[in-house]
């Protein structure tokens, strides 16, 4: 096939395989879509785009500009948007319950200055008897009362409680849909992994803890105002419109109060959030972290944004002790007032003395229920905004929903793909073109290959077909339009579309694969490994066009070859687009296009090319700072362990470290931290959900994990509910007892009314610091809980010290020998699992040895070992002589540089060159290679090759790698198999003592494979 361009690049015609011709002309139509600049943030995730356009994964920006604002908070009734008609019935049943838990005081005190009278008229009028009939009639409505209250109690807390529960495990579902359903440009730029962690985490256990917690409190204590003022009337009408004129002053308090506690908290928030996003991409790299020493650096950034948090946290402490403060001076001084005027009626006659008593506690109840309640608008300020943030990511509906049933879906796809003069450009940054205007036809049911330099715009071309992005215009340029089998693909349904596409890339899997025992974000299986699973996934996908991303770049050539000729099988009869970097990946593609700079430059088949001509608050901050410490002072295996995974740590380090507050006097959010690494993973790889349309099965497994939290739930607030009833009824039976008994007493002449009425004063003013206690039973029961966690980790002892000045150093001017004797080593999440089984190596020091073998034998659990990052669990890891486990760790590791082949910083190809040059401007000692060069194109690796060439010279290296053609200058080679070197040489001595050895057999496979080329 032959291929034609203008001036401009622009393709005019080209001649297919069977002498078909194709031509485009550019006719200065398309469609419009407006370009929205906005800041950009880190999306994380291993299966990022990587051209070069894309913005670095640490680029961050600590100018508040970027912030945003604080969120607007919504209204409380708001908070009920998604509740369901069963969940509005419990709500009822609720309000029911602190009807007659809250009213219950005031009658209480009605029927108290019943009491009163009979004892103080009929007492003194010598009628004692008489006296105790009536008394005792008094007593039995307060048992009966007493009764009551159990029950109300009991629907008060079970039914608030339920219906938090519920509202959280529905928003917390929905809230993953709604993200789940999003736009790939949304992740680019307006949302990151460390926001949707806060959003599904902190955000929806704020809003449980305002419907579930707080909503019941509050319209109990508003109930207890109500009551009392009713009671107030019908005893003296008088205290309680004196009583009533200073309501509207309370009012006014606690509105300003909360006013100025909303802002101060959104703002608190927010700086708080920035901090979490240094944690989240602090530990889902921690190995790189290690290797760098660079923990210091993020402890003390982390402590400066948490610092920068502490005049609002003053603020906050302030602005809250004021409030409450204020609020609560206004209640004392209408108690005063009721007093004041009740006696003054009393001494005109005008009330009875009961009454005047009966009107006295009313106030006093009602106010303190008044005061009580607007104690709550911090809480529901903060919950209002967190649901104002959770509820506008639900209600988003983006511009490309793979939720709509909307579009159109072919019965027959033959997968004839075809660009007409598309521009491109990433949301993030639109001022950057990464295709100018590509004509490109990917024939049906043939194998097209797409090579070219990093950053040409490969991998805009498989985003673009997926429909992740729409096709834009940039600086008044016309987009274009990409087809189906002649179908615009704006046309066509979006979830319908991404099923009938397969797509293998650099892989991402989730925990919950292979029955669980891929670690968090698969870290616990080899670069092979991963790769082998994510092709096996996309081949039972059994799509109509299949999508390759590098599909061989993190296997051996062994394995290579297996998977290839699979490839080659499932790529026949189907439309497929092939990237790679590794020519002989692509030798059975029909065409091979030559991208550079978004245009295609050349275009035809092997034979007719040849590619080698292709063109190139100070507690809380306090415990946050010490745990985030005390994080990072962990061996790098603590952090394979599920329960230490960052869906795990993040959330502790954002929440857990309030449970601290809550103790003091504040409030503490449940967090489902298992829930929260589920997430993580799902919003963290969310191309790959969204590739494989997955969403739904992945939230079903979601909501299936939300269940069994759910259902200790129900039989936590059943429990919660029976207990704070009856507590509230053995009270009632307090007061009564004693009132009963005291009165008995004065029947005796024993005491007089005078003294009983002193001691229930003070059982009633007891009993209010004893609810209060229950009320906060939910917070303090909480931090019971996740206190101890994190006391846990901050006293964790590390198996690995990362102590500094502890242990022994080498002269710099020494060259560093580095072996293996005899070293078994499984990973401690799997020890089961032996990587390494009587393990022997030695490496001269500055000299160059290179790792070979299968995926997951054992090669990047070597690199781990020098660095300490584990401890071998026989044998020892020796450098110049020297047990490892006798320097001092941080210095060993300032002695070593890592290049590896996955990991936030190194998700694109721009980066990986990057961390290389990072490592060598270490200068460290010894250099380690993990597949340093795996995702390189040939002109950027032969550029690296020479750079690495100069630097092995200087330092002792090992290299892990599969391409063997860049390996051979090292001076030894170690073939692994089975956890043991089983053969050990330079390249021409291992060629020719082991004919059919295991490394000859690589090479020829090798060899086969670039035969061609």
């Amino acid at each position: 096939m032959h291929s034609r361009y203008d001036h401009r690049g622009h393709e005019i015609s080209h001649i297919g395989h069977h002498g078909e011709q194709y031509s485009y002309v550019h006719n200065g139509h398309g469609i419009s879509h407006g370009v929205q600049q906005t800041p950009s943030h880190h999306f994380g995730g291993d299966d990022q785009y990587n051209d070069s356009d894309k913005v670095s994964a640490y680029e961050e920006d600590d100018d508040d500009e970027g912030d945003g604002g604080p969120t607007k908070s919504i209204g409380l009734l708001g908070l009920f948007k998604y509740s369901t008609k069963w969940d509005i019935f419990l709500v009822i049943l609720g309000c029911l319950g602190a009807l007659i838990n809250g009213g219950s005081l005031p009658w209480y005190s009605y029927l108290f200055g019943e009491y009163a009278n009979k004892i103080a008229i009929e007492s003194s009028n010598g009628e004692k008897g008489q006296m105790m009939k009536d008394v005792e009639k008094v007593c039995l409505l307060m048992t009966g009362l007493s009764a009551i209250v159990v029950v109300g109690a009991y629907l008060e807390i079970t039914c608030w409680r339920l219906v938090g529960e519920r509202s959280a495990q529905r928003i917390r579902t929905e809230y993953l849909r709604a993200v789940l359903r999003q736009d790939i440009g949304f992740f680019d730029t307006e949302i990151s992994t460390s926001d949707i962690m806060h959003g599904i985490s902190s955000d929806v256990a704020q809003i449980q803890e305002v419907m579930g917690e707080k909503m019941a409190p509050f319209i109990h204590h508003i109930f207890t105002f109500i009551c009392r003022y009713i009671v107030g009337f019908l005893r003296s009408w008088k205290v309680s419109l004196v009583v009533f004129s200073v309501i509207p002053l309370m009012m006014f308090c606690g509105i300003a109060y909360k006013a100025i506690y909303v802002g101060l908290a959104a703002k608190e928030e927010v700086s708080y959030r920035k901090a979490g996003s240094v944690v989240e991409q602090t530990i889902s790299s921690i190995r790189t972290v290690f290797s760098f020493v660079a923990e210091d650096k993020l402890t003390a950034r982390y402590a400066e944004l948490l610092t920068k948090s502490m005049p609002l946290g003053a603020k906050l402490g302030f602005a809250k002790g004021a409030g409450i403060g204020v609020i609560y001076l206004v209640t004392y001084s209408t108690w005063a007032l009721a007093f004041w005027y009740g006696g003054v009626l009393v001494a005109r006659g005008e009330i009875s003395g009961g009454a005047a008593i009966a009107c006295f506690f009313g106030v006093k109840v009602g106010g303190r229920g008044l005061a009580l309640s607007l104690s709550y608008y911090a809480q529901f300020a903060q919950g209002t905004v967190a649901a104002s943030r959770v509820f506008e990511i639900i209600d988003r509906v983006p511009e490309i929903d793979p939720y709509s049933p909307e579009g159109r879906a072919i019965k027959s796809v033959r997968g004839r793909i075809e660009f007409k003069g598309i521009t491109f450009a990433y949301p993030s940054r639109p001022n950057a073109q990464i295709l100018n205007s590509l004509h490109l036809v990917i024939p049906s049911h043939k194998t097209l290959a797409l090579v070219g330099a990093s950053g040409g715009g490969k991998s805009t071309i498989f985003a673009i077909i997926k429909r992740f992005y729409d096709p834009i215009i940039v600086s008044n340029i016309l987009a274009g339009t990409i087809t189906l089998d002649g179908h615009d693909l704006r046309t066509l349904q979006v979830k319908w579309l991404r099923d009938q596409i397969g797509m293998l890339g650099q892989p991402a899997l989730f925990a919950t694969s292979i029955v669980e025992n891929v670690g968090d974000r698969g870290t616990q299986l080899s670069g092979g490994q991963k790769q082998q699973i994510a092709l096996a996934r996309a081949m039972i996908k059994n799509p109509s066009i299949l999508l390759l991303d590098e599909p061989t770049s993190a296997l051996d050539p062994e394995s290579e070859t297996i998977v290839q000729q699979a490839i080659d099988k499932i790529c026949s009869g189907r439309t497929t687009v092939v990237i790679a970097h590794k020519l002989a990946t692509v030798r059975n593609a029909h065409t091979i296009v030559v991208l550079d700079r978004g245009s295609a430059v050349e275009i035809g088949n092997h034979r007719q090319q040849g590619l080698c001509g292709w063109a190139g608050t100070n507690l809380t901050i306090r415990v946050r700072d010490l745990l985030f410490q005390s994080i990072l002072n962990q061996e790098p295996g603590w952090f394979d362990f599920e329960e230490n995974s960052t869906g795990v740590l993040v959330p502790r380090l954002s929440i857990g470290c309030t449970s601290f507050r809550s103790v003091l006097g504040d409030r503490l959010s449940v967090l489902l931290m298992g829930l929260s690494s589920a997430a993580v993973g799902l919003v963290s790889n969310i191309r790959t959900v969204t590739t494989f349309s997955a969403q739904e099965q992945l939230i079903k497994s979601f909501d299936q994990a939300l269940s069994e939290p759910k259902k200790k739930s129900v039989k936590r607030s059943q429990i919660q509910g029976l207990t704070l009833g009856f507590s509230q009824g053995a009270i009632y039976g307090a007061y009564t007892l004693i009132l009963w008994y005291g009165a008995r007493l004065v029947q005796e002449d024993t005491t007089n009314f005078g003294v009983v009425y002193k001691i229930f004063l003070i059982l009633v003013l007891s009993s209010f610091s004893v609810r209060q206690l229950a009320v906060l039973a939910p917070d303090t029961s909480m931090a019971a809980t996740a206190i101890p966690a994190i006391l846990n980790i901050i006293n964790r002892r590390p198996l690995i010290g990362n102590d500094q000045h502890k242990g022994r150093k080498i002269e710099r001017s020494k060259p560093v020998d580095i072996e293996f004797k005899r070293v078994t080593f499984a990973y401690p999440s799997r020890p089961e699992a032996v990587v390494l089984s009587d393990f022997n190596l030695k490496v001269k020091g500055r000299s160059m040895v290179a790792l070979v073998g299968g995926s997951g034998l054992g090669k990047s659990t070597v690199v781990w070992l020098i660095q300490r990052f584990y401890h071998p669990i026989q044998g020892k890891v020796m450098m110049g002589g020297i047990d490892l486990r006798e320097f001092d760790v941080k210095w060993l590791r300032r002695q070593t540089a890592l290049v590896g082949v996955s990991g936030v910083q190194l998700s694109g190809r721009q980066k990986q060159r990057i961390a290389i040059a990072r490592a060598i401007l270490k200068r460290s000692r010894v250099l380690l290679l993990d597949e340093a060069s795996g995702i390189l194109d040939l002109e950027s690796e032969k550029h690296v090759q020479d750079a690495l060439r100069k630097i092995t010279k200087r330092a002792t290296t090992i290299i892990v790698a599969h391409r063997l053609n860049t390996i051979k200058e090292a001076e030894m080679i170690a073939v692994v198999r089975d956890g043991a070197v089983v053969e050990y040489g330079d390249h021409e001595t291992l060629m020719a003592s082991h004919v059919n050895g295991v490394y000859a057999n690589l090479v020829r496979a090798e060899t086969e494979a670039n035969a061609f080329s």
